[in-house]
């Protein structure tokens, strides 16, 4: 902790308006310190003997009636609140409450909204009462402060507002300084004078204010604050750091650096260290960029110092290889395609640059227990990379858990499958077998449907577990469960739901942009998948596959960036992405070696058919028509030996059903007379009839 002056100024504040004042709002935008500061003032107090107890709940992350409480209408039973158990123990002075308390605080830590608040009215005014729907009274003692921590104020009303104290927290005041301050503390106190020095230098040299200003002229995938990037920063350089003292070839690198020389060690550590910094640069002030990557690698590019990137790749495509004091290419670490997957299509992945980066970004934040959170359109591969990566994780030191979200997911349902993942292990205490961790995957973490005041009930929930790993019993509301050793990860669509989530959550993962992958990446994916396949054909079609993904690239790229195919009210469904280019692929692998030997038009003609049933069947317009035409006209000149006539001449549909109609065995065929076509759908309109 550092003693900053504006924290203690603000600290301060708040305790002059709790000395005044018995409810209180504290007011800022996510990461400026609020929680900070009321944690910091209670610690104060208990310091100088001032007893002083805390009770937190998030308003939206139970109902109004699990708040409150209840009656059950069939059996007149009355049901308690999280809020009122809270209250009345402290009134009553039971449970971890005592006499001797000087104070004890109330904190409400989540979005404000007139269906809980107004409930309220009464306590924060001079009646200091909270009357429940049994006719219960619960007084507020003298001991007693209700603190309101909230990002904004939007959906309060008058009413309440001028019921409490305010504290506001503008993002200047405090900054994320003190935090790195306490960070490089971290160095000084392990005695490593080369770490503190080398980062304290980098963060002044790399994080000055120009870099800031321009760092918010970029446009990111979702609303991100500085402090959850510097904080993402600080994640991967500490993983890396203690990375370095833990992998036995480093260590041993470490040694012989030490055997050479004092002078020739510190040299080369503070190369390491750097290294180090600019990789944290890469993805914690790079990561979340959309359209501004290339931009931005021209930036870090030019403000590296004793670590150059090497000319050609973005800076993405490198990390700092520690033995050669350089950067390399993560191309360089890609594993080879295993040709002999036997699972759905859907589930193969094929081993590329952007897989093993990511693998690696997900296993930094594992092993520092940080959320991370990748965001892209649809197809991008988002799904696909975290569960790749819980297919090959650890079983023995990791249990994997995941939930799809929807429009009708909320609280109570997220809490049920989290729970359904952890053991009880000592009273209250709850999370995976003893010495593992548990990762639980979050898909469209933005589907829940919003409520009328802009809150979702389930991101609430997950901050509260974040914040506090605190959730309540929903059927004994009066019992708490700390939820231990966990790590979040998500990925939503910014297209879709209710297109980001609220930024005090997010703040806690470090955020990933993904995009369409480049022609080189989908030709590296694509082309081993189909390249494969083509090997047991005869030589007639060699070098087809690298035919088929250029001309498939060629189509998908003039489609998916025209302006004509993008969605409207009138043609809401041109929805172009990745899985279609995948589908098409997909369906060429049904293609078989004995039909078509010595036949590569018949691939080609194939091929046309395919993409006409993935993209042309979809348009509804003429000149979208005519346009896709057009562009098909461009992908086909890749197979530039054989003349466009021959590739589009109808009858252009392929089955396999046809030939099992006429006792053949089943293969993809493309159908010669559309009469056998239109009798075997009659046949087989008439059998399911019958």
């Amino acid at each position: 902790m550092q003693a900053e002056k504006e924290f203690i100024l603000k600290c301060i504040q708040f305790d002059d308006i709790l000395q005044v004042r018995h409810s209180c709002f504290l007011i800022g935008v996510p990461g400026t310190a609020k929680s900070s500061v009321w944690k910091n003032l209670c610690d104060t107090l208990n310091y100088r003997k001032f007893d002083t107890l805390w009770d937190i709940v998030d308003p939206k992350a139970v109902t109004s009636d699990e708040l409150y409480g209840c009656m059950n209408i069939k059996t007149k039973e009355w049901k308690d609140g999280v809020l009122s158990v809270i209250m009345r123990d402290m009134m009553k002075s039971q449970g971890k409450y005592k006499t001797t308390n000087k104070y004890k605080w109330v904190i409400l830590d989540g979005d404000v909204d007139p269906e809980w608040i107004e409930s309220l009215n009464t306590v924060m005014d001079d009646n200091k009462v909270l009357t429940l729907v049994s006719q219960e009274r619960i007084p507020l003692t003298p001991e007693m402060r209700l603190i309101l921590e909230v990002s904004n104020l939007k959906n309060a009303t008058p009413a309440t507002v001028s019921r409490g104290g305010v504290l506001y927290i503008n993002e200047l005041d405090i900054g994320w300084r003190p935090y790195v301050d306490t960070w490089l503390q971290r160095f000084k106190t392990k005695g490593d004078e080369h770490a503190n020095n080398t980062f304290t230098l980098a963060v002044s040299h790399y994080i000055n204010e120009g870099f800031l200003n321009d760092m918010k002229t970029k446009e990111t995938a979702a609303p991100i604050c500085e402090m959850q990037m510097i904080t993402s920063l600080t994640t991967i350089i500490d993983y890396l750091y203690d990375d370095l003292f833990i992998n036995k070839e480093t260590v041993e690198y470490i040694k012989r650096l030490k055997e050479e020389g004092q002078t020739q060690y510190e040299e080369a550590v503070k190369i390491i260290y750097e290294g180090f910094f600019v990789f944290g640069m890469i993805w914690s002030f790079g990561g979340p960029l959309v359209d501004a990557k290339i931009s931005y690698n021209g930036v870090l590019r030019g403000m590296a110092g004793r670590v150059k990137f090497p000319d050609g790749a973005l800076v993405y495509d490198y990390f700092f290889d520690v033995l050669k004091g350089q950067w390399a290419l993560w191309s360089e670490r890609v594993k080879p395609y295993n040709p002999d997957f036997e699972g759905l299509f859907a589930n193969l992945v094929v081993p590329s640059a952007e897989t093993s980066r990511q693998k690696f970004l997900i296993d930094v934040h594992r092993k520092t227990r940080k959320g991370i959170l990748y965001v892209g359109y649809a197809g991008t591969g988002k799904t696909t990379i975290i569960k790749d990566y819980f297919a090959g994780v650890d079983k023995e030191t990791t249990v994997c858990a995941s939930m799809s979200m929807n429009s009708y997911s909320d609280s109570k349902s997220l809490q049920t499958v989290i729970e359904s993942n952890v053991d009880k292990r000592m009273g209250k205490i709850f999370g995976p077998p003893s010495g593992k961790i548990l990762m639980f995957f979050m898909d469209d973490l933005n589907m829940p449907k919003l409520d009328k005041y802009g809150t979702q009930s389930p991101i609430s929930l997950i901050r509260q577990i974040i914040d506090y790993q605190l959730v309540f019993d929903r059927e004994h509301l009066e019992e708490k469960k700390t939820l231990q050793d966990m790590m979040f990860l998500g990925c939503l669509n910014p297209k879709s739901g209710s297109f980001i989530i609220d930024l005090r959550l997010s703040r806690h993962f470090t955020m990933i942009a993904l995009g369409t992958p480049e022609k080189e990446i989908l030709s590296t994916i694509y082309g081993q998948i189909f390249g494969h396949h083509l090997k047991q054909f005869d030589n007639t079609f060699n070098n087809y596959a690298g035919k088929v993904i250029a001309a498939t690239t060629t189509l998908f790229n003039g489609i998916a960036l025209s302006a004509q195919f993008s969605p409207t009210a009138k043609k809401f469904h041109y929805q172009f992405n990745l899985r279609d280019f995948t589908k098409v692929i997909q369906n060429l692998l049904l293609i078989e070696p004995s039909p078509y030997a010595r036949n590569p038009l018949g691939l080609c003609r194939m091929w046309v058919h395919e993409c006409n049933r993935v993209y042309l069947d979809r348009l509804i317009m003429p000149e979208d028509v005519a346009k896709y035409e057009e562009f098909l006209g461009n992908a086909m000149k890749e197979f530039s030996e054989f003349k466009p006539e021959m590739m589009t001449a109808e009858p252009l549909v392929f089955t396999n059903f046809v030939s099992v109609a006429k006792g053949h065995e089943a293969a993809y065929l493309n159908v010669k007379d559309m009469d056998d076509l239109r009798n075997v759908l009659e046949e087989k309109l008439e059998q399911y009839n019958d």
